[in-house]
């Protein structure tokens, strides 16, 4: 029969069950499909793109609008790990973001977007047929199937704000010293290959 490996659904559910936001209030994207929500829900994230792409985001008024649509941190944690890991199905494939439709004083009902990780298999060399998570790769701008994070309108727009730079390498830096410590991940490592054996 095999290895099953059960995995919640990312949908209104998930974001209710973890996040405590109705699923009727929630818009769900993966990829540039409405999961949760309606059709022309995409429309409130593209508004974001395009404000990334007519905005210079290194001035600081144009920065603090953008924080009013996107979490900063849920974004910038999102992209430390797809880069720490070299997940190079990651950019423009195998994303997803939620949202609050209507907003009040409870937490998480700000309308910010916020980013979901999901679908990592081909990530830190596990699938790597075209050589693209070679150990060596920086992946902050090889490694991907189709553009890097610094090609990415949303990503490269916000690099550009020195505040976003800071906390991005700040965020990076505490990432890797604690989540991806050697020891840590060896230690897991070695309990799930214990368990799955």
């Amino acid at each position: 029969w095999g290895l099953y490996c059960l995995q919640e659904r990312i949908d209104g559910s998930y974001i209710e069950s973890h996040y405590g936001v109705p699923k009727e209030n929630v818009v769900v994207l993966k990829n540039k499909n409405v999961v949760e929500g309606e059709a022309g829900d995409y429309r409130l994230y593209a508004l974001v793109l395009e404000f990334a792409k007519n905005n210079d985001l290194s001035i600081t008024e144009n920065y603090e609008k953008m924080k009013e649509f996107i979490d900063i941190q849920s974004y910038i944690d999102y992209y430390c790990f797809q880069i720490y890991v070299a997940n190079s199905d990651s950019v423009t494939n195998n994303y997803a973001l939620w949202r609050s439709k209507a907003i009040d004083n409870k937490e998480y009902c700000d309308g910010r977007w916020r980013w979901i990780l999901y679908d990592t298999d081909d990530s830190a060399g596990m699938i790597d047929s075209d050589g693209l998570t070679a150990p060596e790769t920086n992946t902050f701008k090889d490694g991907y199937w189709d553009i890097s994070p610094m090609e990415d309108l949303l990503f490269s727009s916000l690099i550009k704000n020195d505040e976003f730079k800071k906390q991005f390498v700040e965020s990076f830096k505490e990432i890797a010293r604690t989540n991806f410590a050697p020891d840590r991940v060896n230690r897991m490592i070695d309990e799930l290959l214990k368990e799955y054996a």
